[in-house]
């Protein structure tokens, strides 16, 4: 028995982690995609977007993480029963009850890598991804402009366009449109840079050009100033706080998702939307019972006479997942309304009783439809 124990844990740890890599690297894929889509609208610095990626995965980790073991049991128990090893094990006398120590394992083994993501690491990439968007979008507002592309930033009240970058990293042929609540104005520009004033502010410093502005809010609404330079110094405004202040920030203003644990914890009394998400933390985890043994049970079942695994065992397996996730979010989204709580575990107990049924069916080798379903066939 040990070795049939050993030997399911050995390959569904490494489905487990075959299929966690496919699935974060098709995720990493489709997410990069958006980022590369900012980057080339100049709205988002190139060399940004591997530690975004790293922030999102860690975010999402929570939900890939159960599908993948979800789908691991399947691929294991399908092959055992392709390769005829259950039969060889029933007859030496083991049931289908000797893989439940290796499940117990494997699953107590995955809820705590979920609720480490679930409980303390997405929340922290949560907060720590929007301060660091931020920081790459408003306070290094001007060196990553992409080349011809027209980039609003601060709000819409500046809008950059350059002709292309120098040698030396500045810009040529530069046009930047900003307003403000007294006026309006555009700047021209052969030449344009980044440098440090004495006081250790960025300028930037632009070269023989023109600036236009017009009194568009005040009380000259129709005057125009027109002003020829050699050398025009703007100053680029920073945010005030770090890197760190924006992302505590951030939790104050990305709701509840955003929250430490802690604080999820101690507001979940009063504010429906932290109860919502402190059990919403706790929902994938507590999934990982009842979805290895809807696994174990679907992967053995035989779809067709040539017993061989077919699209309808697949999808009906992915149907029980999705069908759970999104029954689990649909509850959550009436805690977050002011429901009580309690039926999310009603649900969890109402997957985990029908997971069970299919086990036990499993393990006297039966059909999983109950015999008045089948015309009394068993």
């Amino acid at each position: 028995m040990r070795i049939l124990q050993r030997a399911l844990v050995r390959e569904m740890a490494g489905a487990w982690l075959g299929v966690a890599l496919v699935l974060l690297l098709i995720f990493l894929t489709v997410r990069s995609l958006g980022f590369l889509g900012q980057v080339a609208a100049g709205s988002l610095p190139a060399g940004g977007v591997f530690f975004l990626l790293l922030l999102k995965l860690a975010t999402y980790a929570d939900l890939i993480l159960p599908l993948a073991l979800y789908l691991a049991a399947l691929m294991v128990a399908g092959r055992w029963r392709r390769d005829n090893e259950l039969t060889a094990h029933a007859a030496a006398g083991m049931s289908i009850n000797a893989m439940l120590p290796p499940l117990a394992l494997l699953g107590a083994a995955a809820a705590v890598l979920v609720l480490g993501f679930s409980l303390a690491l997405a929340p922290l990439a949560v907060r720590h991804g929007h301060a660091l968007k931020h920081f790459y979008q408003e306070r290094l507002e001007v060196e990553d402009i992409a080349p011809a592309t027209f980039v609003p930033v601060d709000g819409g009240r500046k809008v950059y366009f350059v002709e292309s970058r120098g040698a030396g990293g500045g810009f040529r042929n530069i046009f930047l449109f900003h307003e403000s609540a007294a006026a309006e104005g555009v700047v021209l520009a052969e030449r344009a840079a980044t440098r440090f004033a004495e006081d250790g502010a960025r300028q930037l410093v632009l070269e023989n050009g023109v600036r236009v502005e017009s009194d568009a809010w005040g009380a000259a609404p129709n005057a125009v100033r027109m002003l020829r330079f050699a050398e025009y110094r703007l100053r680029i405004p920073e945010r005030p706080g770090g890197f760190g202040d924006g992302a505590q920030a951030a939790a104050r203003t990305l709701g509840a998702g955003a929250w430490p644990a802690g604080e999820v914890w101690r507001q979940r009394n009063q504010d429906p939307a932290a109860a919502a998400e402190w059990h919403g933390r706790w929902f994938k985890a507590a999934m990982l019972p009842a979805l290895l043994l809807f696994a174990f049970a679907l992967g053995q079942a035989r779809a067709g006479r040539g017993g061989g695994d077919g699209a309808a065992v697949w999808l009906g397996a992915l149907a029980v997942f999705f069908i759970y996730a999104n029954a689990g979010a649909a509850a959550l989204d009436l805690v977050r309304g002011g429901a009580a709580p309690g039926m999310l575990w009603l649900l969890h107990g109402a997957f985990l009783s029908a997971a069970v049924y299919c086990w036990r069916r499993r393990s006297c080798n039966a059909r999983l439809l109950p015999p008045w379903l089948q015309g009394g066939r068993r």
